[in-house]
């Protein structure tokens, strides 16, 4: 999975050895946030998102990744989880994308459900269809 951060100045990126690593766009350098072990077996690859959750730069901005059934948020500067998960799906997350306002981001499993977001984990805004 790959995700600009909200100002475009850093990268995320998740591969199979279940890690994120945060990427300066400029330099190509790897910046030393630790961010937990994220477990998803997806087979091809995930999708990510961000947030900005007001404020410029990537000090305020949360990174929106699939973990098993539920979505997990990060701090994009200091790589702490938020609690708690973002839990709806009967399934595994595949994937996550944000609405071009930012006001809110959608998920989507192996369930078939879809589930609406809206940052900063204010939970979620609709029950999904079953």
């Amino acid at each position: 999975g790959l995700c600009f951060s909200p100002d475009g100045s850093e990268l995320l990126t998740m591969g199979k050895d279940d890690r994120l690593l945060c990427w300066d766009v400029c330099t190509g350098r790897h910046l030393n946030v630790h961010y937990p072990r994220v477990v998803n077996k997806a087979p091809l690859h995930l999708d990510l998102a961000a947030a900005a959750n007001g404020g410029a730069g990537c000090q305020l901005a949360v990174a929106y990744v699939p973990c098993g059934r539920a979505v997990h948020a990060y701090d994009w500067a200091s790589g702490r989880l938020r609690e708690p998960p973002l839990n709806a799906h009967f399934e595994k997350v595949n994937t996550i994308a944000k609405h071009p306002s930012g006001e809110e981001f959608f998920s989507g499993g192996d369930d078939g459900a879809i589930c609406v977001w809206r940052p900063p984990l204010d939970g979620l805004l609709q029950e999904p269809d079953r």
